[in-house]
């Protein structure tokens, strides 16, 4: 199991430091926690950024956009430069399947949204039907030297929270 061992590190020393108990698992055993999370109507990405951002872990900032004008002002807040419009639906593969798009502008940002909202995002996650876009995350722009993805569910059986890290995969 490939793990970003630095992030990982950092997250034991938070739990221990806090005495909380918790195990550590191959990421494939809480795949079910993204459609859990669909159901009760959470968002685990930009959820897990707050709480990340909370103990002081570098996150770009963001925010949600329910229409095509407030994704451009979210745009302009976020300093009207690059930012990355990401369409809001529980289901892997958003980028490849178009829903993750880097903007230079407001003005494109809104056009991105545009297209984005109503539409269905088909991806391997969501089965032929696509889910519809109903909401977008505007975050800032980032030189991306590598991506990590971080798990934490509940593992009711241990009474414990189950963490699971791997590295990213290529977008394009």
């Amino acid at each position: 199991m490939s793990q970003p061992k630095p992030i990982l590190d950092a997250i034991r020393t938070m739990l221990d430091g806090a005495g909380i108990t918790y195990r550590l698992v191959h990421h494939a055993e809480t795949r079910t926690s993204e459609e859990s999370a669909a159901a009760r109507g959470e968002d685990l990405r930009v959820g897990g950024k707050a709480i990340l951002a909370k103990f002081g872990v570098p996150v770009p900032q963001g925010e949600v956009a329910f229409t095509a004008d407030e994704a451009a002002d979210a745009a302009k807040r976020l300093g009207g430069g690059t930012v990355v419009v990401k369409a809001q639906i529980h289901a892997g593969g958003r980028g490849k399947a178009g829903g993750v798009k880097l903007v230079r502008s407001a003005d494109e940002a809104e056009k991105v949204a545009q297209n984005l909202l109503g539409r269905a995002l088909v991806t391997p996650q969501t089965g032929p039907e696509g889910r519809v876009v109903k909401k977008l995350y505007v975050t800032q722009g980032a030189d991306i030297d590598r991506e990590m993805y971080l798990a934490v569910a509940m593992d009711r059986s241990a009474r414990a929270p189950a963490i699971g890290a791997r590295m990213g995969l290529a977008l394009a």
